[in-house]
């Protein structure tokens, strides 16, 4: 059984009640591993307040460098924040076979991209949406959900959604 890493956004997993709507979905296909990007990126007893510059000043490339979620090739599923923790890491390791990024806004800094198989998905509201520049150079083509903002991944709807593709994409290779 293949592995799937799931990235939490930047709350967590103890704060990610809808994490449920995916574990309940995929479990059935992968031997699943959640991590929680706080963890990860050495963040602990911080202000929601002050969450998310405490990832942007380092947290984030702590995270990436972290060794305890590189045991074994994985798909990754990442959320916000944890997408691009994931892509920083991708771009240090590359025996991963695929990237799912759930509105992962902040990779519009991201300048290089990871040789591995990437699907971005983003709420067309998003206001961090990363400008259509952005994907060309890149050499993306982004997965946009119509009339969702960057939070659309905690909706049953959007989850179904994206476990679908997720299954469909792992299921083709």
């Amino acid at each position: 059984m293949a592995t799937l890493a799931i990235i939490t956004d930047m709350y967590g997993d103890e704060e990610n009640k809808w994490l449920h709507l995916y574990l309940n979905a995929l479990s059935k296909f992968f031997e699943i591993k959640v991590y929680d990007s706080r963890k990860l990126g050495g963040i602990s007893e911080v202000r929601e307040s002050h969450l998310h510059s405490h990832f942007v000043n380092n947290g984030i490339e702590t995270a990436a460098e972290s060794n305890l979620m590189w045991e074994q090739p994985s798909h990754i599923l990442a959320f916000s924040i944890g997408g691009t923790i994931a892509w920083k890491a991708m771009l240090r390791n590359t025996s991963f076979c695929n990237l799912f990024a759930i509105s992962s806004s902040r990779l519009r800094f991201e300048v290089e991209r990871p040789s591995e198989n990437v699907r971005l998905f983003y709420g067309e509201l998003d206001p961090n949406l990363p400008s259509e520049h952005w994907f060309d150079t890149i050499k993306l083509k982004p997965i946009i959900i119509e009339n969702e903002s960057h939070e659309m991944y905690k909706k049953p709807t959007i989850a179904d959604k994206i476990c679908t593709s997720i299954i469909a994409t792992i299921n083709l290779e």
